[in-house]
């Protein structure tokens, strides 16, 4: 299950693992830390506001009898999509990680995949996002474009000619134009 603030989601699994796994989990999880290389791809993925995973064996202070594997994730678009870029961008760390949880249907084919995560999320109980109606990459370009606005207006030079003015301001638009 998974909640949503106008174009973003979140989502938390509670996925239980077999015995053993949690030892593998342990072991990659401060080797990924470590090694840019291996979260690089995710990282890429502009869609992810915030990924996070971590082992527990409670759950509001009870113990759940195994450990699981707890993650949790806001993104811009629907499960499925999220889903859907995971298995074709990071097949091989997706494997890594999610293998271990109990009933574990393998990523393909995708339908199984997805059916067993919607299985193991938890209804989030509170969701805010900051920008509902953009997504990250939305904001991240209107960053940039802000930026270049700043820099162009604190450049203006009140003595400039319309033309001198009219041409600065048209390689603003040029440089902007793959953010707009």
């Amino acid at each position: 299950m998974a909640n949503t603030a106008g174009k973003a989601t979140a989502t938390t699994l509670l996925i239980p693992l077999r015995r053993g796994w949690a030892v593998w989990c342990r072991v990659l999880f401060p080797i990924a830390r470590r090694l840019p290389a291996m979260t690089a791809p995710l990282r890429r993925q502009s869609f992810i506001h915030v990924a996070h995973w971590t082992l527990t064996d409670r759950l509001d202070g009870h113990p759940l009898g195994r450990t699981c594997f707890y993650f949790q994730s806001n993104f811009d678009g629907a499960m499925n999509e999220y889903v859907d870029v995971f298995e074709q961008a990071v097949p091989g760390r997706m494997r890594m990680i999610w293998a271990g949880g109990l009933d574990y249907p393998h990523l393909y084919p995708s339908e199984r995949y997805r059916k067993w995560s919607v299985e193991h999320a938890s209804h989030v109980q509170h969701y805010y996002a900051a920008y509902g109606h953009a997504t990250t990459t939305e904001v991240a370009a209107a960053l940039e474009v802000d930026e270049r606005l700043d820099r162009f207006v604190r450049a203006c030079d009140a003595a400039e000619t319309d033309d001198e003015f009219d041409r600065r301001y048209r390689e603003l638009l040029a440089e902007v134009a793959r953010w707009l």
